[in-house]
């Protein structure tokens, strides 16, 4: 049963207020499925680009006519439902179809798409726990239409939108010099590293390994099916 969450707002199933549908995958017998064909054609991998402007693959018209794809419209919700992309969410930016991998949530006058991908984003390891299937989860199309969801009016998912982009943004950022600066300091430490060495202080010596180390070992694998294995523990290693 729906429930109120604030003034305004319901929760509810996704079916009860979106169309969802999921794509098809043309015979792979039939080259002329496939051989220049200009129609994309996404598989689930692709789902995670978050917003979705390209197509790795593409069909034919043919393909498309003879198989249970269908083109979904710009401003599709995009939801990975097995293997290893299962609860990527994304959103389709140009029309195009997809493999049965893909759940498409088709747009519509009560949500916003960006609000819907936020919800599903927000809701994908609830939608994993799910799944089934062990180490390759799946994710059923029913599942997806009977997750709940707040809907609050279209002013408001407007506002959450647009303070989620911004966290999110804050967080890319974040992220991004987090990156530089790790990368800066490995460049220092190197830079560093490598002048201590080029600089070499009174009484230095060079000399090989071998010269000042009296012992040097490797390990071992062992035969398949021992129960045994004996591994050798090198020891007071003298310099």
């Amino acid at each position: 049963m729906d429930r109120v969450l604030r003034e305004g707002w319901e929760v509810k199933k996704l079916g009860k207020v979106c169309k969802t549908g999921s794509g098809g995958t043309p015979l792979k017998a039939h080259k002329d499925y496939y051989e220049g064909g200009t129609i994309p054609w996404l598989m689930s991998g692709e789902v995670s680009q978050g917003e979705v402007f390209k197509a790795k693959n593409f069909i034919t018209e043919k393909g498309l006519k003879n198989s249970s794809a269908k083109l979904f419209p710009i401003n599709t919700v995009l939801v990975a439902m097995y293997g290893a992309t299962a609860g990527q969410v994304g959103i389709l930016r140009f029309e195009a179809c997809t493999n049965q991998a893909i759940c498409g949530i088709l747009p519509n006058e009560k949500t916003i798409p960006e609000y819907l991908f936020y919800c599903f984003l927000l809701k994908k390891e609830e939608l994993i726990a799910q799944a089934v299937g062990g180490a390759q989860p799946n994710i059923s199309q029913i599942k997806i239409k009977n997750t709940k969801i707040p809907i609050p009016t279209l002013q408001e998912q407007q506002k959450i939108v647009v303070i989620l982009d911004e966290a999110f943004s804050a967080i890319e950022k974040a992220k991004a010099n987090a990156e530089l600066n790790l990368k800066n300091a490995k460049e220092l430490f190197e830079t560093y590293l490598q002048s201590v060495f080029e600089n070499k202080g009174e009484g230095w010596e060079e000399k090989s390994l071998g010269e000042i180390t009296t012992k040097i070992g490797s390990g071992v694998t062992p035969r398949g099916g021992s129960k045994v294995i004996n591994l050798k523990v090198f020891h007071s290693l003298e310099v």
